[in-house]
């Protein structure tokens, strides 16, 4: 299969970058050239953190890698996104020797071979940034595909001093601060019939976004999405509850929502019925932050979507404007 394996992402972090949306606009190209093509976004992290952690941070790179996609006009259907986690350590190929010298063409870079390589703190980053990598390849329609030589400018080619992306966890995993409670709220069932006619559009958040057929699947609507503390003055702390209703055909449950280190989250992991609601109440201590930003809030149900085997994930956000 073709594969390209140049998106990248900040530490710990999902969101795309600018230099991703450079070759994430190429795929876009092809996928408008070939209409019939249909492809993977497999993503792939290094081996530091737990297993668990990293096929969840894999998924939510594939994912935010195919919403870019969607929001620009391509069909759902026609990507399949998969984490894998730290599950396929890259083997080398001439394209990566070529911007890593020192690693040899056909070695799989597994821990033990990148750990091998210590004390050199510079080849063993490279080595661990090289597993952390999004994969484009064709799993149906054309057989080949033609690119033009303008467009692997920047497919392949940054430089080896390129700043490498830390993604260590302290302590092998990342923390998170959920604490379930009993926030589910139960409220008279909804006419669903009336909601399938009048039922809002799926958020760019949710993994769901460009789904055409939600038959089956639990619909996670929030009446408020990006909720803003505006100013807020360092130390103090804010809370918020996002509320959501089950507007799907199945019950949906929260397996696990997470965080910054900065925020503690309360929710049920209780069934919540079509047609009923719960809440997630976030709160937010200032004091452990420096500048403003935009907090994500991971949520993950227990239902898996099975078209691409992996749990529904849906996100919240939080913003504010620090003042000290």
């Amino acid at each position: 299969p073709f594969v390209l394996q140049n998106i990248y992402y900040d530490f710990d972090d999902d969101k795309i970058l600018p230099d991703a949306e450079r070759d994430l606009q190429v795929i876009l190209e092809l996928m408008n050239e070939y209409p019939d093509m249909v492809i993977e976004l497999s993503s792939h992290t290094d081996s530091r953190g737990t297993e668990a952690y990293n096929r969840n941070l894999s998924q939510r790179r594939a994912e935010s890698a195919r919403r870019w996609l969607v929001a620009r006009g391509v069909e759902r259907r026609r990507i399949q996104a998969k984490g894998y986690g730290e599950s396929q350590p890259k083997v080398v190929d001439e394209r990566v020797k070529e911007r890593f010298p020192f690693l040899n063409v056909g070695d799989t870079l597994t821990e033990e071979y990148i750990n091998s390589l210590l004390p050199d703190t510079a080849k063993f980053e490279a080595a661990h940034q090289v597993n952390r990598r999004t994969e484009f390849k064709i799993i149906d329609g054309p057989t080949s595909i033609t690119i033009e030589e303008e467009r692997l400018i920047q497919i392949g080619n940054r430089k080896v001093d390129e700043k490498i992306k830390e993604e260590v966890k302290p302590g092998g995993k990342k923390e998170n601060n959920e604490k379930p409670g009993g926030n589910s709220v139960k409220e008279a069932p909804i006419d669903l019939e009336l909601s399938r006619q009048q039922r809002p559009p799926i958020h760019q958040l949710s993994s769901l976004y460009g789904k055409k057929d939600l038959s089956g699947l639990p619909i996670m609507h929030f009446e408020e999405r990006v909720h803003d503390f505006g100013t807020v003055k360092k130390g103090e702390v804010k809370t918020h509850v996002f509320t959501f209703t089950n507007l799907g055909e199945v019950p949906l449950s929260i397996d696990i929502a997470t965080s910054c280190d900065c925020t503690t989250l309360d929710y049920s992991t209780s069934e919540v019925k079509p047609g009923e609601s719960g809440k997630i109440k976030v709160t937010f201590d200032s004091g452990k932050k420096d500048e403003d930003e935009t907090v994500d809030v991971d949520i993950y149900l227990k239902n898996i979507d099975p078209e691409i085997g992996a749990p529904i994930f849906e996100r919240v956000q939080y913003t504010y404007h620090l003042v000290k």
